[in-house]
């Protein structure tokens, strides 16, 4: 009975522990690589948020800065700033749609606020952590790169 109950509460853990709950956790590939894991290509990238009562669709866009053009192989990627641009958010059940951009930063709602603040982060440290040197066609950038993705915000 002590070695079910071990097994149960074991892997309890294991699941939670690795759950896409925790955002900050889990660090989807952004971009394509030359290998590319088969089950994670093509999944759709989700954030579990206990404070949305409605699913959010969220395009966001990113202007990424470099230390050297990434075509330079001699020296270590490095991401020397970081910017997200803005956020186009729908709700999917009540079909509201928000343009959250940066540079009208000073007309935000508390509502847009509150998203720009809870997604902002996840974003960043994304983008912050990738794996660039494995970004297949670095040679058609120089050190700055853009990139736009859809994240969902779905209820827990």
């Amino acid at each position: 009975m002590k070695k079910a109950a071990f097994i149960l509460i074991f892997v309890l853990v294991f699941k939670l522990g690795f759950s896409q709950g925790n955002a900050m956790n889990f660090l989807p590939i952004l971009f394509d690589t030359v290998k590319v894991d088969i089950n994670h290509h093509g999944k759709r990238l989700e954030v579990r948020d206990s404070l949305l009562s409605d699913t959010l669709r969220i395009v966001f866009r990113v202007t990424i800065e470099f230390q050297y053009p990434l075509s330079d192989t001699t020296n270590l990627i490095k991401v020397e700033n970081l910017k997200l641009t803005s956020l186009d958010v729908k709700f999917l059940t009540t079909k509201r749609q928000y343009s959250i951009d940066l540079l009208k930063k000073n007309k935000w709602s508390v509502c847009q606020r509150d998203i720009w603040n809870r997604y902002s982060k996840i974003i960043n440290y994304w983008y912050w952590n990738q794996p660039y040197e494995k970004m297949i066609y670095k040679q058609s950038y120089g050190n700055k790169a853009y990139f736009v993705g859809v994240l969902y915000g779905i209820p827990r």
